[in-house]
């Protein structure tokens, strides 16, 4: 009987301790500004670039109609189904943008084109691929 009291004591002891440990930094004592060797990041999406899923049938030609506003620079299919990528000279963001898609029959949906990185530390050695 005693050992199944304790086992659900240990949960809740355990969430009592990280919540005290959480709660032990002053408030006046929390890092201010972004994480040491993080000031130069770059942005996570390409600027003015935005990934279309477009209706079947829709070319460049309609996408280019539809964006004028936007003055779109690229328009390229990426060959999965209706995606499209497109560069926008003059940049609306996103919102704006899913707004106008909204509006049309032709875009089904609106995304940036985010950027992604590698995972690796910086201490990680390189590995040599096998021979």
């Amino acid at each position: 009987m005693q050992l199944r009291q304790i086992a659900r004591l240990i949960p809740t002891g355990i969430l009592l301790a990280m919540a005290a440990a959480c709660s032990a930094v002053p408030a006046d004592q929390t890092p201010k500004g972004p994480a040491p060797g993080m000031e130069t990041r770059r942005p996570d999406r390409m600027p003015g670039e935005y990934i279309l899923t477009v209706a079947p049938g829709t070319g460049s030609k309609q996408l280019s109609a539809l964006l004028a506003p936007f003055k779109p620079d690229r328009i390229r299919d990426l060959g999965h189904g209706g995606l499209w990528l497109v560069h926008l000279r003059k940049d609306p963001g996103l919102e704006s943008l899913k707004r106008r898609a909204l509006k049309s029959k032709s875009i089904r949906a609106v995304q940036p084109n985010f950027r992604y990185y590698k995972m690796r530390s910086p201490t990680q050695p390189k590995l040599r691929a096998p021979l």
